[in-house]
């Protein structure tokens, strides 16, 4: 089998992840930053866990490798307000419109950068996927967003990463990404509260980061594999003047419900502006 060239121009926490969770038989990365160090440190986290890797640490190396090579797959994981300006830079250096680069499939991991904008300024379809962290390890969640049909063979690539979700529209992918891509932090700082409650109380970070860790994931594989739902199993653990009643009477209280809501609300939102920002910063440079 062919060994596939996949360029990842950003090698920021996502691009990481989904790059570290991937099969890697008959896969070789290209890693390009503008810093370069994270392209740097990816090579390297690659290689050591037996993959294929190269850093590109100019565009014009990137330019050289397409004069020789051929390129399956670029993943497009910069910052959404970078992107403009990697645009410009691909264009100036001639590597947009390069017949290798074109011929490649692009796949956008940026939050906040529409399928339309995507295919104005890159000059042909591109397919847009909102992963989560959790993919480094084969456990994360994919949502995959395109105009046309998206390739099997695309697809199967990613599905070591974990669950994969083909969006039946772009307004599903926005919906789902404060809820799935965003999901992790908010999960995490969950965690951070309870750890700091249990240090209060004598509790180390290290083991209760391992207690904590296996209670939220044996409570979600339970919810995984049950027919029940989330409400049902509370109640399952709930006993009317229990320990569960009493701490969950109190985020009731503090109205948890309308807490998660503004704060769903104000992802969805930010989403929105990202999207504002980068239709204008991009009308600059088309």
């Amino acid at each position: 089998m062919k060994v596939k060239n996949i360029l990842l121009l950003g090698c920021g926490n996502m691009a990481e992840s989904i790059s570290l969770g991937m099969e890697w038989r008959q896969i070789n990365f290209w890693c390009y930053t503008p810093s370069q160090t994270k392209a740097q440190n990816l090579v390297k986290k690659i290689a050591q866990k037996g993959g294929q890797a190269e850093f590109l640490p100019t565009l014009k190396a990137l330019y050289q490798k397409l004069q020789s090579e051929s390129l399956y797959l670029v993943i497009i994981g910069c910052k959404p307000q970078q992107f403009p300006s990697l645009i410009k830079d691909l264009r100036s250096e001639k590597i947009l419109t390069h017949p290798q680069f074109q011929k490649a499939t692009a796949l956008s991991i940026m939050a906040g950068v529409s399928l339309s904008l995507l295919k104005k300024s890159w000059g042909k379809v591109v397919v847009r996927l909102m992963p989560n962290t959790p993919s480094k390890i084969g456990q994360g969640v994919l949502l995959f967003s395109c105009g046309d049909k998206i390739e099997t063979e695309l697809l199967d690539l990613f599905k070591p990463c974990g669950l994969t979700h083909y969006c039946q529209d772009e307004e599903e992918l926005k919906t789902l990404t404060p809820f799935c891509a965003s999901g992790p932090g908010l999960f995490f700082k969950i965690i951070e509260l309870w750890q700091k409650d249990l240090e209060k109380r004598g509790i180390s970070q290290n083991f209760s980061s391992k207690l904590l860790a296996k209670t939220m994931q044996g409570s979600g594989q339970m919810l995984f594999e049950s027919k029940e739902s989330a409400q049902a199993l509370c109640h399952q653990v709930t006993s009317k003047g229990g320990v569960t009643f009493a701490a969950l009477q109190i985020l009731e209280e503090n109205k948890i419900e309308t807490i998660f809501n503004q704060a769903f609300f104000a992802a969805l939102k930010r989403n929105n502006e990202i999207e504002e920002l980068i239709t204008v910063d991009l009308g600059k440079e088309l």
